[in-house]
C-alpha cells in the first residue's frame, strides 16, 4: 500500500472507532468512569510513601538536633506529650539560656517566660473555656507556629516560656533537624515481608479492573469487526479498530482520575485520620507518573483487546469462536498450579529456618502467582460447576444456567473476578492485624484490661506539692497515687534490683485490682517473672541503697528498712507486672512507711496515677490541674499510651485498612463493569427468550443461578487459597504462635459472595425494558 493509502486507511481507522463510540456512548462513559476511579485509587496508593517521607522530615526538621554543654549559649527545652480528647499535644517548655539567637522551628521569637506560642489548631482549642486548655498551658499568646514546625495542619503545638530554674532539663539545644520519632520507615521486624505484600495485593486487583474495562463489549466488538471484514479490512486492521476503542475509553478516564486526583486531594488532605492531618502540597503526584500513567494504561487496555481477539477467526461470513478452549484449558491451571508449588516451597524453606529470605522470595512469587491463577482458572471451575449443575438439577432455569455458563465460561467468570481477588487479599491482609497487636505495649495493654482505660499516668520531673494537695482534695479525684524507684540489698553487697515504692493505702484506692499491698509490706513479683532474673533473699534484713552528697560528688550508702510483711504476688496476677510499663522493670512493691527518711521519694521523679471521675469533661479538668501539679514528661491516660507506644504498628494498620478498602472498592468497581458488559452483550438472547414464550420470572431465576454459578466455586477457591498463604506468612513472621482472625475472613468472603448475587438481583428489574422486541434487530 502506497503512502497515500496508509494515510486513507489510519484515518479510516480512526473514524470507525470514533463512529463506535459515538454509537453507543453509555458503556463508553461508564467504563472512562470506572478507570478514573481505578486512577483515584491507584494514585492514592503510589502517593502514600511520598506523604509518609514528607510528614517524617517536617518531623525531623522541628526536633533538636544539636547539644552543648550547659551554660553555652542555646535553648533549654523540654517537651512532655499530652492530649484532649484523644488529640494529641505536644508541649515544649523553653528558656534562652544567653541570649544566642537560636529560635525553635515555626517560630519568630523565643517566648519569653509566661508567654505562650500556639499552633492554629491548638489556638482554636485554648481559645475555648469549655476545654481549660489554657489553665492546663497558661501565658499570654504572642506569637503562632508557622508550618515550619508542624508536621501537618492539625498538630497540636504549644511553647512555654519558662524560667530557666523551672527547667528539668539540662542539656543546652544548638541545633534542630534531630531524629523524627514513628518513623514509616522503623517497621517492625515482623512486617518488613508484609510491604510487598501489600504493594502487590494492591496492584494486581487494580490491573485485573483496567483489563475488564478494556475487555468490555466483546460480543459488539466482534459484530462490527465481522462488518469490517466483509467490506474488506483486514484482520490487521479490524483488530487495530477495536484497540483504538479500547484507547478511546481508557484515555479520558486517566485523564479524568487525575484531575479528580488532583482537585480533591489538597481539600480531604486536612481531615485524612492521621496524626496532625496532611499538609494539601504532601499529597501529590509527579508529571511523570501522570505520563507514565497516560502511556501504561491504554498500552494496557490495547494489549488486552488484542489479546482477547487473538483467538477469534475473523472471516467474511462473520466472527466466530475458535474452537481452542479444550487446549487452553491445561494452559489455565498452570500458573495457580506453580503459585501452590511456590507457596508450598515457602512454608517448607522458612520451616525451623533462622534466614526466611527464600521462603520470603518464594512467598511473594506465591502471592503473583496465585492471583493471576485465580482469574485464569475461574472460567474453567465456572465450566466444570455448569456441567454438575446440569446433570443435576433438571428445571428450566437450571438448564438455561448452565448452557449460558458453558457457552461462555469467561464472560461468566469475569463477574467474579474482583470478589475473587478482594476474598484472596483480604485474607492475607486481615493476617496482619494480629501481629500488630503483639506490640511492646502488652504490659500497658494489660494494665488498661484490669485499671480502665481513663487512668491518668504522669511521668513526674518536678513536683509543685501546693498543686498536688490541691489535686488530692478534687471532688473530680477519686484517687492519687505515686510510684518511685528505690535500690535494695539483702546485705550481700550495696548493689540491689530495684523496687517500687508507694503508699500502698493510695495504690489500692487507685488500682483495687491489686491485692497484698498494705502498710509495711513488701509485695514481690512472682518467682518465676522476669522482674525476678535477680535473686533476693528476704529471710534477713533488708536495705535501702541511697545517696550521701559529698564535696567530691557523693557516694552510695544504706539505710535498714523497717519491719516488713514479705508476700509474693500470685502468678495470675497482672496488675503488678503491668506497672512495669510505668516503672521501668522493678522487681515488687514497697511500702513507703517502711522507707527511712533518707530513702523517700524526693519533689522530683517518678509516675503519677490518678484515677478521674467519669466522664471526658471531668478527664480534661483533672488532666488540667495534674499538668499543674507536675512538670511532666506526658500526662496521657493509659489508652493514650497504648496508642503512643503502638504508633508504629497503627500506622501499618492504617495503610493495611486503606489497603483492604482499596480492594473491595477495585472489586466493587470490577464488578460494576461486567455487569454494564454482560446487561449489553445478552440482551439480544434475552429478547429472543421472551419472544420464544419464556416467562421472565424463569429468566430471573436463570439470571440468579448463572451468577451463583460463577460465584461459589471461584470465592471457595480464593478463600481457601488466601488462607493457605495468610498461614505460610504468619508462620514466617513469628513461627506460627499468632492465630489466624477467623472471624473476619469470614465475614470478608460472606460479603464478597452476596456482592455480586445483590447486584445481579438489583439488574433484575432492567430485564423489563431490556426485554423488548425492538431490540432484537439491535
Amino acid at each position: 500500500m502506497n503512502r497515500p493509502g496508509r494515510r486513507g486507511a489510519a484515518v479510516l481507522v480512526v473514524r470507525l472507532a470514533l463512529t463506535a463510540v459515538r454509537r453507543s456512548p453509555l458503556p463508553a462513559v461508564a467504563g472512562a468512569l470506572v478507570v478514573a476511579l481505578g486512577v483515584v485509587v491507584l494514585l492514592a496508593g503510589l502517593s502514600m510513601h511520598p506523604t509518609a517521607q514528607a510528614r517524617g522530615a517536617a518531623d525531623k526538621a522541628a526536633m533538636a538536633g544539636e547539644f552543648a554543654a550547659d551554660g553555652e549559649p542555646g535553648l533549654l527545652i523540654a517537651h512532655s506529650s499530652g492530649s484532649y480528647r484523644d488529640r494529641p499535644i505536644t508541649a515544649s517548655l523553653v528558656a534562652d539560656t544567653a541570649g544566642g539567637g537560636l529560635v525553635p522551628p515555626g517560630l519568630d521569637r523565643v517566648p519569653a517566660p509566661g508567654e505562650v506560642v500556639l499552633s492554629p489548631a491548638m489556638r482554636e482549642l485554648w481559645s475555648d473555656p469549655g476545654t481549660t486548655l489554657a489553665q492546663r498551658y497558661p501565658g499570654r499568646d504572642v506569637g503562632t507556629v508557622t508550618r515550619a514546625g508542624l508536621v501537618g495542619p492539625g498538630a497540636l503545638v504549644v511553647w512555654i516560656g519558662v524560667d530557666r530554674d523551672r527547667m528539668p532539663e539540662t542539656r543546652v539545644v544548638t541545633g534542630f533537624g534531630g531524629a523524627g520519632v514513628a518513623d514509616i520507615a522503623d517497621m517492625p521486624s515482623e512486617l518488613r515481608l508484609a510491604v510487598p505484600l501489600l504493594v502487590i495485593g494492591f496492584l494486581l486487583p487494580l490491573v485485573a479492573l483496567f483489563l475488564t474495562v478494556a475487555t468490555m463489549g466483546t460480543a459488539a466488538r466482534e459484530r462490527r469487526l465481522a462488518a469490517l471484514r466483509l467490506l474488506g479490512f483486514s484482520a490487521r486492521h479490524a483488530r487495530l479498530v477495536a484497540a483504538l476503542e479500547s484507547a478511546l475509553v481508557v484515555v479520558p478516564g486517566v485523564v479524568l482520575g487525575c484531575l479528580v486526583f488532583r482537585l480533591a486531594a489538597p481539600v480531604l488532605a486536612p481531615h485524612l485520620p492521621v496524626r496532625g492531618g496532611v499538609w494539601p502540597d504532601h499529597v501529590f503526584f509527579s508529571l511523570p507518573v501522570a505520563a507514565g500513567l497516560l502511556v501504561v494504561l491504554p498500552l494496557l487496555g490495547t494489549a488486552a483487546t488484542w489479546w482477547a481477539l487473538r483467538r477469534i477467526d475473523v472471516s467474511p461470513l462473520g466472527v466466530v469462536r475458535g474452537a481452542g478452549d479444550r487446549e487452553l484449558r491445561r494452559r489455565r491451571l498452570l500458573p495457580l498450579g506453580a503459585g501452590c508449588l511456590a507457596l508450598a516451597g515457602s512454608a517448607a524453606a522458612g520451616h525451623g529456618a533462622d534466614d526466611v529470605t527464600l521462603a520470603g522470595a518464594l512467598l511473594l512469587a506465591a502471592v503473583v502467582l496465585l492471583l493471576v491463577g485465580i482469574v485464569l482458572a475461574a472460567p474453567l471451575l465456572c465450566r466444570v460447576a455448569a456441567q454438575g449443575l446440569g446433570r443435576v438439577l433438571p428445571g428450566i432455569p437450571a438448564q438455561l444456567a448452565a448452557a449460558r455458563v458453558r457457552r461462555d465460561a469467561t464472560g461468566a467468570a469475569r463477574l467474579v473476578t474482583g470478589s475473587a481477588l478482594l476474598v484472596f487479599v483480604s485474607g492475607l491482609l486481615l493476617s496482619f492485624f494480629p501481629l500488630l497487636e503483639t506490640g511492646n505495649a502488652a504490659g500497658l495493654r494489660a494494665l488498661r484490661d484490669t485499671a480502665g482505660g481513663n487512668l491518668l499516668v504522669a511521668d513526674v520531673q518536678l513536683l509543685d506539692t501546693a498543686a498536688l494537695a490541691e489535686l488530692r482534695a478534687d471532688p473530680g479525684v477519686s484517687g492519687v497515687a505515686r510510684l518511685t524507684q528505690v535500690q535494695i540489698s539483702d546485705g550481700a553487697g550495696q548493689g540491689g534490683p530495684l523496687i517500687t515504692a508507694t503508699d500502698c493505702a493510695e495504690l489500692s484506692g487507685v488500682l483495687p485490682a491489686l491485692g497484698g499491698c498494705s502498710a509495711g509490706s513488701l509485695l514481690l513479683a512472682p518467682a518465676d517473672s522476669d522482674a525476678k532474673a535477680v535473686p533476693l533473699r528476704t529471710d534477713g534484713p533488708l536495705q535501702a541503697v541511697t545517696m550521701v552528697e559529698s564535696a567530691d560528688g557523693g557516694s552510695l550508702d544504706t539505710v535498714g528498712l523497717g519491719p516488713l510483711t514479705t508476700s509474693e504476688a500470685p502468678r495470675t496476677s497482672e496488675v503488678l507486672g503491668s506497672l512495669d510499663e510505668l516503672t521501668g522493670g522493678t522487681i515488687g512493691l514497697v511500702d513507703v512507711s517502711a522507707l527511712p527518711a533518707a530513702a523517700r521519694p524526693t519533689a522530683a521523679g517518678g509516675t503519677l496515677l490518678v484515677r478521674p471521675a467519669a466522664g471526658s469533661a471531668e478527664l480534661e479538668r483533672v488532666r488540667t490541674l495534674l499538668t499543674r501539679a507536675t512538670s511532666a514528661a506526658s500526662v496521657l491516660t493509659v489508652d493514650e499510651q497504648v496508642a503512643e507506644a503502638e504508633r508504629t504498628t497503627q500506622t501499618y494498620r492504617d495503610i493495611t485498612l486503606a489497603a483492604l478498602g482499596c480492594a473491595a472498592l477495585v472489586g466493587v468497581l470490577t464488578l460494576t463493569s461486567t455487569l454494564l458488559q454482560q446487561v449489553r452483550e445478552h440482551r439480544r438472547a434475552l429478547v429472543a427468550l421472551w419472544m420464544a414464550g419464556m416467562p421472565r420470572a424463569t429468566v430471573r431465576a436463570a439470571t440468579l443461578l448463572q451468577s451463583s454459578l460463577v460465584i461459589l466455586p471461584v470465592v471457595a477457591l480464593s478463600l481457601v487459597l488466601g488462607l493457605a498463604t495468610a498461614t505460610t506468612y504468619l508462620a514466617l513472621a513469628d513461627g506460627g504462635a499468632t492465630r489466624l482472625p477467623w472471624a473476619a475472613i469470614g465475614v470478608v468472603a460472606a460479603g464478597a459472595a452476596a456482592l455480586p448475587l445483590l447486584a445481579t438481583a438489583l439488574t433484575l428489574p432492567a430485564l423489563r425494558t431490556t426485554t423488548h422486541p425492538q431490540l432484537l434487530p439491535d
